[in-house]
């Protein structure tokens, strides 16, 4: 359950819902029930005090004795109660002590927090009753002695402890807690599938939203959901409709805005009717052309085929182009009439566009698409070609069958780390990714990397030779050193040679103040390739072709160089070593 979608919100409000009622019923239970289980403590203990009331009477009329009040005060005690007796003056002349003990013949003055009880019982002869488990007696009753004449001959106080009040609650509260609990599982339980319902036709449309929003305007979402889902969807897909025609439209209006503001942004000259004398000419053209703003071109061939490009545009009154390599820069001039009101001759309007990174990139995206139909091309045809022969009924045994898909799961996985590789290395070169810096130990990151990565050398039988070394702290991004460090190692175990070895060391560079990590491996790379290896798709070893997408390494540079780093390659002593810096903090 991702967090932040709606699916993990609902349970999130669900849970919270009846964590929440669970607690406030046990809350409002305890503080208000409390009340009311105090009050039926009162009608339970105002018995016992009238029957030790009573039998206090007959003491004081001297009827029974004191052992028999005793044994009745402490039975009475047992039950967690205290009990104090008093005469007509108000002198405490027995209480019980504990459980087991009943002290008397002692008569003091009532004095402390109980006397104004005994003196509203002795002066008004009518009970009282106090609760407050926030005090140490919860619960206090009070009750007059009176004798045959119904004269008040004493008072009868009897306390039950507050902890003995909030023990009890406190057990009523949990199994009410823990009741509730149960009921907000199983509501959750069936909040969960319930979600899940309810999230399933907006998952849809959320990824029909991202195929729009990569271009494809052919999804669509369910209209037949009913209630406000199916309005939904057939809002998006009225939408996807809409957006559609006018994403066309505004593409072909961008098209020519584009044209308009590239023109003007390059340099431009204008002639009169000669097509020698410069009637204007801005410093982007000057500077592009090598002029001295006097004539467009030093070089007599060059001025030549302008002048007969001019005569052409002339006869043919279409825009005339023409290429030349003025310093190494390969420059396009579009030549068109210029034929104001007041003019008798027309004159000419040269824009001209430096297209040197034009080409190369033009170059490099031909030679990134050819690159990328390759990689995807293999994958796909495998995938195809294993399809249609199940497809076809050819793959008669399970066994067989089993073995295809295989095949197909291994290509499907390959094209999908291709896929992502160009995905992340399209970010890297865009800027997209931010690359937050701070300090941790290289030492131990380089361990663990290194331990990590002795099972694919064990596996390709390559021995992983890491020594650790005591480093200062680098400041950089752990994460994406640590994606480094894995591209160059898995690199290394994948190119060196059978029964290799692979080295990971790291030590400060005094030159450059930072510190320096290196991977070795067993191997030796061609002259001629070192200067390409960073380059996307680029593979020095053929025979290894097949083990990666030739992305990991120009993912690893653009990496370093978003981090302020360098990284380099080179033949060193028979090995073939790739060498990158770290700042230390």
């Amino acid at each position: 359950m991702k967090r932040g979608t709606l699916f993990g919100k609902l349970m999130l409000y669900l849970v919270s819902a009846c964590v929440l009622t669970a607690s406030l019923t046990a809350a409002i239970y305890f503080f208000f029930g409390i009340r009311a289980f105090a009050a039926e403590i009162v009608n339970e203990m105002m018995p016992r005090a009238r029957s030790v009331a009573r039998l206090s009477a007959r003491y004081l009329e001297g009827k029974v004795g004191f052992d028999a009040l005793s044994e009745f005060v402490l039975n009475d005690q047992r039950s967690g109660s205290h009990v104090y007796i008093y005469d007509d003056q108000g002198n405490l002349f027995a209480y019980s002590a504990s459980a087991d003990e009943m002290l008397d013949e002692t008569k003091r003055p009532t004095e402390g927090k109980y006397a104004r009880y005994v003196s509203r019982i002795l002066t008004s002869g009518a009970p009282v009753s106090e609760t407050n488990w926030r005090k140490v007696d919860g619960v206090l009753i009070g009750v007059p002695i009176v004798d045959n004449m119904e004269r008040v001959t004493g008072a009868v106080l009897v306390t039950k402890p507050a902890n003995q009040l909030r023990a009890a609650m406190f057990s009523l509260t949990l199994t009410l807690l823990m009741s509730s609990t149960g009921a907000a599982a199983r509501l959750v339980v069936l909040g969960y599938f319930g979600s899940r319902t309810f999230v399933k036709p907006i998952r849809q449309m959320t990824q029909n939203a991202i195929a729009m929003a990569a271009g494809d305007f052919s999804a669509r979402a369910d209209e037949e959901a009913g209630g406000e889902i199916g309005q939904l969807g057939k809002a998006l897909n009225f939408l996807s409709a809409e957006l559609s025609a006018t994403i066309e439209d505004l593409t072909l209006a961008r098209n020519r805005l584009t044209t308009i503001l590239t023109g003007l942004s390059e340099g431009v000259v204008a002639l009169d009717h000669t097509f020698v004398r410069i009637t204007f000419m801005n410093p982007a053209a000057q500077t592009l052309l090598r002029s001295d703003g006097k004539t467009l071109f030093s070089d007599e061939s060059m001025a030549e085929q302008f002048e007969n490009a001019c005569h052409a545009m002339t006869r043919s009154e279409t825009p005339v182009t023409l290429h030349f390599s003025i310093d190494n820069r390969q420059l396009l001039l579009t030549l068109t009439r210029s034929q104001a009101a007041v003019e008798t001759l027309p004159g000419a309007i040269v824009l001209v566009q430096d297209v040197t990174e034009a080409e190369r990139l033009e170059q490099t995206r031909r030679e990134y698409v050819a690159n990328v139909s390759h990689e995807l091309k293999t994958p796909i045809a495998s995938i195809r070609s294993l399809a249609e022969a199940l497809n076809d009924g050819l793959i008669h045994t399970e066994q067989d069958r089993a073995r295809y898909y295989g095949h197909i799961l291994r290509e499907s996985m390959r094209l999908s780390r291709l896929i992502n590789d160009l995905l992340e290395l399209s970010r890297l070169q865009s800027g997209a990714v931010a690359l937050t810096k701070q300090p941790f130990p290289l030492d131990a990151l380089l361990a663990e990397t290194a331990e990590r990565m002795r099972i694919n050398a064990d596996y390709s039988d390559i021995t992983l030779r890491y020594t650790p070394a005591a480093l200062p702290t680098a400041y950089s991004n752990r994460d994406r050193i640590e994606q480094v460090l894995v591209a160059l190692v898995d690199n290394a175990i994948k190119y060196a040679s059978d029964g290799g070895v692979v080295t990971l060391t790291a030590e400060e560079d005094r030159e450059t103040g930072k510190l320096r990590v290196e991977v070795h491996n067993s191997g030796h790379i061609d002259e001629k390739d070192l200067p390409h290896l960073f380059e996307r798709f680029y593979k020095a070893d053929r025979s290894h072709a097949e083990q990666g997408t030739g992305l990991g390494l120009a993912i690893a540079k653009e990496i370093l160089q978003l981090l302020g780093e360098e990284i380099t390659a080179s033949n060193r002593d028979g090995e073939a070593v790739f060498s990158f810096t770290v700042s230390k903090n």
